[in-house]
């Protein structure tokens, strides 16, 4: 039966397989992009039929992807913005942004709710399919959605924001006007690849022949793949360090600033309101986007860099949401992303004694994580996913001997006993855990 309102909109998409919740059950060959272009044909959708910024990476691409959205959006460019995951509704991860009308609270619930009911009985056919190799997942099917959307509403470039890979993501049917490769590091092994090099090729199959890459700086590892492919598909390669960089970038209150060079130009005076000094990376990668979609001819308006990047907001990346007793959420979730966290605290709250409340998801290197930050006390918490390690099952992957908390309230409870005047509460280690976290404190919807 066809959803009659966004809720049962919501929960229909839900029917599809969701390797978001289930990735245990992701295996070689469940990802295709075949049957992605099938739903997408079948649809009569034309996956290059919008100029796109296409961006992948480990840590820093949900940044970049808004930084550059909101460039775009600040230059008079009527632009698509597709992230994940979400906080609070998956109406979060599909939005339009247009002057001073965008809608950052994302897609409004009729739209979504009309495009579903359009596409329904095409979902339904390729839903019950008799062969499950061509039975759509939920991010596929979302993905449709946002495109049908963005054509909907007439936007003039998209950004999109890949998934947990590349290569297979169901984004990676686009033919994009320029490919981003954010921070590339270790993360989601068990279906990318043990190696750095085999997580690179899986990133780097974003990469399409002929069209520009934008690079952060890398590993050296993943730097050699990006090359090699880049060689191979005759990809002109924008670096991070050579042809673009941010110059001297600097703490400020609430934020970084730098100055941007682009090949031999330089902008000053660029002021990011998302702390820690990797953010401003993340934002020379989305200026480095523009820049390149203003030298194709893709977009013909000046790019106003700076009024850009001062309205970038990012819930959940290194935000306060409450202040007696001081308390940070963080959504970093893997090694690298708690390497930039410890670097951030030390830089804002220099001296402070940490009380950490932890979650994690069970794919996770948690032993990895932790040790890439400093911290006084750690509550293993537990939340709503089916991802989700138990308190006690995370202590023990952790080896330490720590509190435990069955939700964020308790964990919350447990983290005021142990606080004094010293002392920064920082909630991290899940995206959903600080979706619960900001909902506990009040700073969602």
């Amino acid at each position: 039966m066809k959803p009659d309102n966004f809720s049962a909109a919501e929960q229909y998409l839900h029917g599809f397989i969701n390797y978001e919740r289930a990735m245990e059950r992701l295996s070689s060959g469940a990802l295709r992009l075949d049957r992605v272009r099938r739903l997408w044909n079948a649809a009569e959708v034309d996956p290059g039929g919008i100029p796109a910024v296409h961006i992948a990476g480990t840590k820093g691409k949900g940044s970049c992807a808004t930084a550059a959205a909101e460039i775009l959006r600040a230059s008079g460019v009527r632009v698509g913005l597709y992230t994940s995951p979400h906080f609070f509704s998956l109406r979060e991860r599909i939005r339009v942004l247009d002057g001073e009308d965008s809608a950052r609270d994302g897609v409004a619930p009729e739209e979504f709710l009309l495009i579903v009911r359009d596409l329904y009985p095409l979902l339904e056919r390729f839903r019950q399919s008799a062969d499950p190799q061509w039975r759509p997942t939920f991010f596929e099917v979302l993905t449709l959605i946002a495109w049908k959307y963005f054509l909907r509403r007439g936007v003039e470039v998209m950004v999109l924001e890949t998934g947990m890979g590349g290569r297979l993501d169901a984004t990676n049917v686009v033919t994009p006007a320029v490919s981003v490769l954010t921070a590339i590091d270790f993360d989601h092994m068990q279906w990318l690849g043990a190696s750095l090099r085999a997580i690179a090729s899986e990133k780097a199959g974003i990469i399409k022949r002929g069209i520009p890459v934008v690079s952060a700086c890398q590993r050296p590892a993943a730097a050699r793949v990006i090359r090699r492919v880049c060689d191979r598909q005759q990809s002109p390669l924008f670096l991070s360090g050579r042809e673009f960089e941010a110059l001297t970038p600097r703490g400020m209150r609430g934020g970084v600033r730098f100055d941007f060079r682009f090949l031999d130009r330089i902008f000053p005076g660029m002021k990011l309101p998302l702390a820690g000094l990797h953010q401003a990376e993340n934002a020379a990668c989305a200026c480095a986007a523009v820049a390149v979609l203003r030298e194709q001819g893709r977009i013909t308006v000046p790019v106003r860099l700076k009024d850009g990047l001062k309205s970038v907001v990012m819930p959940g990346r290194f935000e306060r949401v409450k202040n007696r007793p001081r308390v940070v959420v963080d959504v970093a979730h893997n090694p690298a992303s708690f390497r930039a966290l410890g670097q951030t605290i030390k830089r804002y709250f220099p001296g402070v004694r940490v009380i950490l409340i932890f979650g994690a998801a069970k794919d996770k290197r948690v032993r990895a994580m932790l040790s890439g930050l400093e911290y006084g006390e750690c509550i293993c918490a537990g939340f709503s996913h089916p991802r989700a390690f138990a308190p006690e099952q995370l202590c023990r992957a952790v080896g330490g001997q720590y509190r435990t908390a069955r939700n964020i309230k308790e964990a919350f409870s447990l983290a005021k006993k142990l606080y004094n005047k010293d002392s920064l509460i920082v909630v991290t280690g899940s995206f959903f855990l600080v979706s619960e976290a900001k909902a506990y404190f009040g700073t969602g919807t």
